[in-house]
């Protein structure tokens, strides 16, 4: 518990200091090893990346991968880290502009949940620049972290280490989002010289630059060659389309791609469909087909709650909300813990000085009425006294004291 809200406030050191005298002291008393949920490793991962710890980021994940390896922490009983926990220590390495250990992660997580697996458990969108990784092409937002990446990658070619396709897919997405349509081609052309097959987000980062520039005859025109290469358009493709469109401020474009990327049994992102109303406030009324046709697609995909939604939510920041969440309350005594240092814990802060418990101002015994004696009448002090334990009493018990 200690751990976890140390690591919130960004207090690296003392994590550092707790998990070596946990360790220490189960070693002291012969006991099993401290074994970590990975909800708590992924919390304490994240954390070292926000500080740029890179040498607790490696270290916390081999305790992840020692403890994963004990038990199962996936359905399917693979004794493997779960993509999520792959994805936490690949974005931490980002942050620190670690490329090459980054890239050496994505290569493992290819080879544990994409082509390269062949077990159960196979999941495609997990290792996409559009769905699982997305994060990484996000962060490259200058050249210059573009550039260092690019060098990273040829290295690892020139070390004869595999290249992957998610990894030239990192590259060029990162490009077409500068919005450089001719550097994102000239990668996209690289990926035969060196080997390697493009896939359908390929292709997506060349039709992002078609979005960017609001290029529809473009985006088209690059569905139909992909299409012709015997590449599959998956649903980051058709909204990509759409969204063209509506950059383009084409209608009938906008309804036309949407009525195919429901013919694809592809779902239409909630962010898109916001964008289309927009579009759509301006449509004549006498002509109301992208009404109707965002109507269909609100109906079929049950869209409802979903509009209703902020479009700028920010997914991470919910998912590690809740992550907090729950690796705090899966140590005994938290509640009580949070409480008593939530302010201690905020970075520079100093531990406020102990305040003296409030007691309890007790009622004094009901005693059985007595018949007065004679000097409860002759003017003693025994009047005054029980008058200012009645104020004291009442003042005490005033509601909101």
């Amino acid at each position: 518990a200690v751990m976890i809200h140390a690591a919130y406030a960004g207090r690296m050191d003392y994590v550092k200091m707790l998990m070596t005298a946990a360790d220490q002291h189960i070693q002291d008393q012969d006991g099993k090893p401290v074994v970590y949920t990975e909800d708590q490793l992924k919390l304490l991962i994240e954390a070292a990346g926000q500080a740029t710890d890179v040498n607790f980021i490696e270290s916390l994940w081999q305790r992840l991968l020692l403890d994963t390896s004990g038990s199962s922490s996936s359905k399917d009983q693979t004794h493997r880290p779960t993509s999520s926990a792959y994805q936490t220590v690949i974005r931490a390495l980002v942050q620190c502009d670690q490329w090459a250990q980054a890239l050496d992660l994505v290569v493992q997580f290819e080879n544990a949940y994409g082509d390269a697996w062949k077990g159960p458990g196979r999941d495609f969108t997990a290792v996409s620049v559009y769905h699982g990784l997305r994060f990484f092409p996000l962060a490259l937002v200058e050249e210059g972290k573009v550039a260092a990446l690019f060098e990273a990658v040829k290295a690892r070619k020139d070390a004869g280490q595999p290249v992957t396709t998610t990894l030239m897919n990192i590259i060029c997405r990162a490009i077409a989002r500068l919005g450089n349509t001719e550097a994102a081609g000239t990668v996209l052309q690289s990926y035969g010289v060196w080997g390697i097959a493009h896939d359908a987000d390929s292709y997506n980062a060349i039709m992002e630059c078609c979005k960017i520039n609001a290029k529809v005859v473009g985006a088209e025109s690059l569905l139909s060659y992909m299409t012709s290469k015997g590449i599959k358009p998956n649903a980051a493709t058709w909204n990509l389309l759409i969204s063209t469109a509506i950059a383009a401020g084409d209608r009938g474009a906008v309804v036309s791609a949407i009525e195919r990327t429901m013919a694809a049994n592809c779902k239409v992102q909630v962010a898109v469909v916001k964008r289309a109303k927009e579009l759509a406030h301006d449509e004549p009324p006498s002509r109301p087909a992208l009404r109707l046709a965002l109507n269909r697609v609100i109906e079929q995909q049950n869209l409802q709650d979903e509009l209703r939604m902020p479009v700028n939510v920010n997914y991470h920041q919910r998912q590690q909300q809740y992550q907090l969440g729950q690796a705090r309350e899966s140590s005994s005594g938290v509640g009580e813990f949070r409480r008593q240092t939530k302010d201690v814990w905020r970075p520079g802060m100093q531990q406020p000085e102990e305040q003296p418990e409030q007691q309890q101002v007790k009622q004094p015994p009901v005693q059985q009425p007595q018949q007065p004696s004679e000097d409860e009448h002759s003017g003693s002090d025994e009047q005054p006294q029980m008058s200012g334990l009645r104020s004291q009493l009442r003042d005490a018990f005033k509601p909101g004291r």
